[in-house]
C-alpha cells in the first residue's frame, strides 16, 4: 500500500499487548527452509485469533472467554524466545549481502506488519542486537528505500520503540539518513515525513528534533529541511491528482503539528516562513469545509496555526501575516453546527485581536 499504516500516529491503538507472543518454532522452521531454498514465500505464522479452535458445544459466552485465553489461542504451538531471536538475527545477517537484502527485508516487513504487531517492541527493545543500526545502513546503500522506510515506520509505532529509535545509541545515524533521502528529493521523501512525526508523538523528543543538526542556524538541519520541503513541494496541492509530493506536505504538518506542541518549539518555528506557507493552506484551500477531514492538510494545519497562537511570542508572527482575517469564512460558513473548525478559527481571531 502507498500509506502504511493509514494512520501511522495513533500509537495509542498500536501499542502491543501486555503479553509478547514471540515467533514459534514452525515459523522459525519455515524461514530457515525459505533460506536454504527447500521452500516458497514465508508464510506468516497463525494469529492467535486464528488459531483457536471452534467450540460449538459451548454457549457463546463460555467459547468467547476460552478465546481470550492465550494458552487456549495459542494450543499446540509453543512460543520460543530463542527462536525468534534466531530468525532476526539470521535476517539482519542477510541484510549485509546484496543478494539476499531483498528478500531479507521482505520476510522483515512481515514480521511486523499490522499481522504482527506484537513483534514491534522485542525488535526493538533489546540489547541482544540493533535492528535500527541495521535497517539505517540499508537506507544508505538502498537504490529504493520504500521497503524499509516501511519497516521503520512500523516499528516506530509503540512508544517504547520512539525512545529507542530518537533518543537512543542509533538515533543521530538513523535522523542523518531519514533527512539525506529528503534532501535528495526522493519520492520516499513522505515516509520519511511519516516516520519523523511518529517519532515527534514522544514529548521528549520534540525539543531535539527542533533543533536537530542546528536548528535556525544551518540550512541543513532537520526544521529547514522541512521548510524548504514545504516550499518545495506545495505547488503540486493545486493539482486534483494524488501525489507523493502532496503527501509529504501533508505529514510535515502533521510533525509541526507535534512540535509545535510545546512553547520552545512553537517560538523556534515561528522564526521560520513556516507560518505564511501553512496559513495558505487554510486560507488558500479550495477543498468544502465538509472534506477537512481529520488528518487532512487543512485540519494538520488549523492545529499549527493554533499552537502557535497560543503562546504570546510565537503569535507575533500570524499578527505579523495578518492571520486574523483567515478565518472568517469558516466561522461563517459553519457556525450553526460548532463543529472543530469553528472552534479553533473562533481561538484563532479572539488570540490575534
Amino acid at each position: 500500500p502507498l500509506l502504511l499504516p493509514i494512520h501511522p500516529f495513533h500509537s495509542l491503538h498500536n501499542t502491543a499487548p501486555s503479553k509478547v507472543h514471540w515467533c514459534n518454532s514452525s515459523s522459525a522452521q519455515i524461514y530457515r527452509n525459505h533460506r536454504s531454498g527447500s521452500m516458497g514465500a514465508l508464510t506468516p505464522s497463525s494469529s492467535p485469533a486464528t488459531a483457536c479452535p471452534e467450540k460449538t458445544s459451548k454457549s457463546f459466552l463460555a467459547n468467547l472467554v476460552e478465546r481470550m485465553n492465550p494458552q487456549t489461542c495459542l494450543g499446540t504451538n509453543h512460543t520460543n524466545e530463542d527462536d525468534f531471536g534466531a530468525m532476526v538475527m539470521t535476517i539482519l545477517d542477510d541484510l549485509k549481502s546484496e543478494n539476499s537484502r531483498s528478500s531479507a527485508l521482505e520476510q522483515l516487513y512481515k514480521m511486523c506488519d499490522a499481522n504482527h504487531k506484537y513483534n514491534r517492541i522485542p525488535m526493538v527493545c533489546t540489547s541482544e542486537w540493533n535492528i535500527i543500526e541495521s535497517l539505517t545502513e540499508c537506507l544508505s546503500y538502498e537504490s529504493d528505500p520504500r521497503m524499509t522506510l516501511l519497516i521503520l515506520n512500523d516499528l516506530s509505532i509503540p512508544f517504547e520503540n520512539k525512545a529507542v529509535m530518537c533518543l537512543g545509541p542509533s538515533s543521530n545515524v538513523l535522523l542523518d539518513a531519514v533527512l539525506k533521502v529528503i534532501q535528495n528529493g526522493e519520492n520516499e521523501s513522505y515516509l520519511c515525513c511519516i516516520l519523523l512525526m511518529n517519532l515527534s508523538f514522544l514529548e521528549d523528543a520534540r525539543i531535539k528534533l527542533v533543533e536537530y543538526k542546528g536548528g535556525l542556524d544551518d540550512s541543513k538541519s532537520l526544521l529547514r529541511t522541512m521548510e524548504l520541503l514545504l516550499k518545495t513541494y506545495s505547488q503540486f496541492l493545486d493539482k486534483k491528482v494524488f501525489s507523493v509530493e502532496g503527501e509529504a506536505v501533508r505529514w510535515t504538518t502533521g510533525l509541526l503539528r507535534n512540535l509545535t506542541s510545546t512553547e520552545q518549539g512553537a517560538i523556534v518555528v515561528s522564526k521560520t516562513d513556516i507560518p505564511s506557507l501553512i496559513l495558505s493552506y487554510v486560507r488558500d484551500s479550495n477543498k468544502p469545509l465538509h472534506e477537512w477531514t481529520l488528518d487532512s492538510l487543512e485540519d494538520l494545519s488549523l492545529q499549527v496555526l493554533v499552537n502557535l497562537a497560543t503562546h504570546e511570542q510565537s503569535a507575533e508572527c500570524l499578527k505579523l501575516l495578518k492571520a486574523q482575517h483567515a478565518f472568517d469564512f469558516i466561522v461563517n460558513q459553519q457556525a450553526q453546527e460548532r463543529s472543530i473548525h469553528v472552534v479553533r478559527a473562533s481561538f484563532l481571531q479572539m488570540h490575534l485581536q
